[in-house]
């Protein structure tokens, strides 16, 4: 189970400000046998300089109660388990 901190998190994908910090993200998310992105609301919008990976990759968000509406929507259509706290 990987617990995942990003610097950027919209229905189009996950993704950081450093290409190197993505390549080793994308790794241990491809060897997860569950990956959960651990973001506050302020990460719900667009999307960093370099790509995790895409929405498909993950399986739940734990985000605060900010988080817009409309993109937790969009993300649980996407088939990931939001959290607000």
């Amino acid at each position: 189970m990987l617990f995942l901190g990003v610097d950027g998190i919209t229905a189009d994908g996950i993704t950081t400000h450093d290409e190197i910090e993505a390549g080793t993200d994308r790794t241990m998310v491809e060897r997860a046998a569950r990956t959960i992105i651990v973001a506050d609301s302020t990460k719900d919008r667009p999307l960093a300089l370099a790509a995790i990976c895409p929405l498909e990759a993950i399986d739940e968000l734990i985000t605060d109660d900010g988080a817009p509406p409309e993109e937790v929507a969009k993300l649980r259509a996407g088939g990931i388990e939001v959290i607000q706290v």
